[in-house]
Parts: structure tokens; C-alpha cells; sequence
């Protein structure tokens, strides 16, 4: 099985009660909203460099992938899966959520489990410049951003996901493989949420 590590940076506001933002929809609701745009994506295969896609160009990617094959790597994939299952209809063979490891692993030993709180408790590098370039294209569009904003943009991006995969590597061999499984069903479930009534007993 292939291992795909993957990061998307999308469209977000910042400021009021109201801001189109994960602070105040949930990740259901902003993921469906009109107003989502993928910006890029980061993507890495295994030990490959890592490269980041246009929204355009990730449309292809996922069409050359074989899905059935793929373990997914993200941290909070209840996030990222969730994009890639509701947008592009994408269900990997497995999910492995490097949030999921950090909170069975290190556990309360760490208020936040994020990527930077994680990476920099294990003493690796954290986002790259704190997430400036993130913050400074909040409100706009992929297509409003100068040529500056979307290569510091797309930096971060690569940078998220090479501090994604050094996480993977410090904590996956510590995680008990027997609980494998059910790290994967809880996003599953996240991901693609259903259920069987019972017809009879609800009549």
C-alpha cells in the first residue's frame, strides 16, 4: 500500500461572528458552503518530494490515483478526508490521522494537538513563519492573490505536509498496529457517515 500524505489550503475569512471560518461553522457546514475553494494542495507519495498542486491540477491528480491502494496521511483528516470525500467522492484504502497518533501518544501532555503544537513538541520545525502566509490571504481568492501570495502560499503548504510526514515517522511506529483499524473507522465514519434503520421498529 502506497502512502500519500496530503494537506489543502482553502478559502477562509477572519474578524466577525459571522466569517466564513471553521471558528464558527463546522467542518460539515463550511466544507459544503458555496463559498468553498480549494487554494492548492500539498502532496507527497511515500518518501517523493514533496509538490504542491493547483486546485486545476489536483482535479487530475486525483483521477490518476489509484484510491484502493492508498493510505492516507493527514493530521485531522476529519478535515482533509472529509474535503476529498465530499468533493472529489475519494475513499482511500486507509486513513491515518497524525492528530489521532499525537492524542493516543502524547496525550495530555499537550493542550493543543495542531500540526505546529505537535512538530514542535517532538522537536521538529513548526509552520513555516507561524502561519504568516496563511493569515495574510485571508478573505481572498485563489484568483485575487499577486504571484508573491500564492508561491509563499504554496511554501507553506509544502512546508505542512514535510512537518506532516516527519510526524508520521516519530509516532507511527509507536502506535499499537491492533488499534490501527479503529483509528481508520473514526474518520471513515467522519468521512462517510451512515446508517441502517430499522424500518419495522420505527413504524
Amino acid at each position: 500500500m502506497q502512502l500519500l500524505f496530503l494537506d489543502f489550503e482553502t478559502y477562509y475569512e477572519k474578524g466577525s461572528k459571522t466569517a466564513y471560518s471553521l471558528r464558527n461553522l463546522t467542518t460539515h457546514e463550511y466544507v459544503l458552503d458555496d463559498r468553498f475553494e480549494v487554494m492548492c494542495v500539498a502532496i507527497a507519495t511515500d518518501s517523493s518530494p514533496v509538490r504542491v498542486a493547483t486546485a486545476e491540477q489536483f482535479e487530475k491528480f486525483v483521477q490518476s490515483v489509484d484510491w484502493g491502494n492508498i493510505a492516507l496521511v493527514g493530521h485531522n483528516l476529519f478535515f482533509d478526508g472529509y474535503i476529498l470525500a465530499r468533493r472529489y467522492g475519494v475513499k482511500p484504502k486507509l486513513y491515518i490521522d497524525t492528530m489521532g497518533l499525537a492524542r493516543a501518544i502524547i496525550g495530555g501532555r499537550l493542550k493543543s494537538h495542531s500540526l505546529d503544537a505537535v512538530g514542535k513538541y517532538l522537536n521538529l520545525k513548526g509552520k513555516k513563519d507561524d502561519g504568516a502566509a496563511l493569515g495574510s490571504v485571508a478573505g481572498k481568492r485563489w484568483a485575487d492573490l499577486s504571484d508573491d501570495e500564492r508561491r509563499q502560499l504554496m511554501l507553506y503548504a509544502q512546508r505542512d505536509v514535510e512537518l506532516l510526514r516527519d510526524i508520521f515517522s516519530v509516532l507511527f511506529p509507536q502506535f499499537p498496529k491492533q488499534e490501527l483499524f479503529m483509528l481508520h473507522w473514526t474518520v471513515l465514519a467522519a468521512c462517510w457517515p451512515q446508517f441502517v434503520l430499522d424500518k419495522e421498529l420505527l413504524e
